[in-house]
């Protein structure tokens, strides 16, 4: 599979008047999480699970989450299997 997934952050807004940078969010998931996914057999990279798109997607969150700086916090995750089928996680949901 060719996943794709969209994350929105809720980012603080410091004295400049700007948030989070997206080169740092980039940074951020080339250095932590594209290696256990970009070009990868995901049955061998990521932990012991059962690889279905809803564990992918959960496990892509929980990086994103533990990795995020202070004062940013993640919203909303979109996980496509296809161009037309995917899932969607929201902090609502990860919080319950």
């Amino acid at each position: 599979h060719l996943y794709k997934f969209n994350i929105e952050i809720l980012s603080a807004i410091d004295d400049y008047g700007l948030a989070m940078d997206f080169n740092e969010v980039d940074k951020l998931y080339k250095k932590e999480i594209a290696p256990y996914l970009d070009g990868k057999l995901v049955n061998e990279t990521l932990p012991d699970m059962n690889t279905t798109a809803e564990n992918i997607a959960f496990w892509i969150w929980e990086q994103f989450d533990r990795l995020l700086p202070e004062n940013n916090k993640l919203q909303k995750l979109e996980f496509f299997e296809t161009e037309t089928q995917g899932l969607v996680i929201t902090s609502e949901l990860m919080e319950k």
